[in-house]
């Protein structure tokens, strides 16, 4: 999938140009981050799913998701007592 880059602030701005990438923004870098990620967060998800807190979610639509979102964290909040508008 092509990168999502932002619109240009302005007029005047040209992506082509005025855009810079971070040196460490590599692709083995990414690979191994990513690796790192998943090693470190595996046992938190199987801790959280073991327990039926773990909420499975993909946003297909991006941020136009998070009403569904909102809702299944909602219903299972609510089957917890748990407040989500507390919740910090």
């Amino acid at each position: 999938m092509p990168p999502n880059l932002p619109v240009p602030p302005c007029k005047n701005c040209d992506m082509d140009t005025d855009w810079s990438q971070r040196s460490d923004d590599t692709e083995e870098i990414f690979v191994q981050r990513m690796k790192e990620y998943h090693e470190q967060s595996t046992v938190v998800n199987v801790f959280f799913r073991d327990q039926g807190k773990l909420v499975d979610f993909i946003p297909y639509k991006g941020i136009k998701d998070m009403p569904i979102l909102q809702e299944i964290v909602n219903k299972r909040a609510n089957s917890s007592n748990i407040d989500c508008n507390t919740v910090q």
